[in-house]
């Protein structure tokens, strides 16, 4: 998983370990919001003989499908999500280039299940890879960087 970082993307600072998690933290607490309100939504419109059971797969389904939605789309679209807004981060790729759908879907589906399959291992790496790169962006070949 060494890849070639180019000399325009090292002028960029990388975002630090912290920086990135207090984006991430900022992404789950509006996540949580959001899902708070559709679990409230779906209690009021599915009929009260719906099983408890059935309920919450369906709440963990619509809200699965969202988390997904939230970060691929933002990200694919902005560079970032409403967290890294707010921290100053965007994701590029290891050219300094604007990633294409591929390559963020790559990064935010695929490579943040690897990254999180070991005991989160893949997410653990930033603290002490050069790049601050987690395997997910290793896997996708981005970087987060500071706006």
């Amino acid at each position: 998983m060494v890849e070639q970082v180019s000399n325009q993307t090292e002028n960029s600072r990388v975002g630090t370990s912290k920086e990135r998690f207090l984006a991430f933290l900022i992404d789950v607490l509006i996540l949580f919001s959001i899902n708070i309100v559709i679990g409230v939504l779906i209690n009021l419109i599915l009929p009260s003989t719906v099983s408890y059971e059935n309920f919450r797969a369906t709440v963990k389904n619509i809200s699965g499908f969202i988390g997904v939605a939230y970060f691929v789309l933002l990200t694919y679209i902005y560079q970032e999500t409403i967290g890294k807004k707010v921290i100053g981060l965007k994701v590029v790729t290891i050219n300094n280039e604007r990633p294409n759908f591929l390559t963020i879907f790559l990064r935010e589906v695929g490579g943040k299940f690897v990254s999180s399959i070991v005991f989160l291992l893949g997410f653990i790496w930033i603290l002490f890879d050069k790049n601050k790169q987690g395997w997910h962006d290793k896997i996708a070949k981005t970087l987060v960087i500071k706006r």
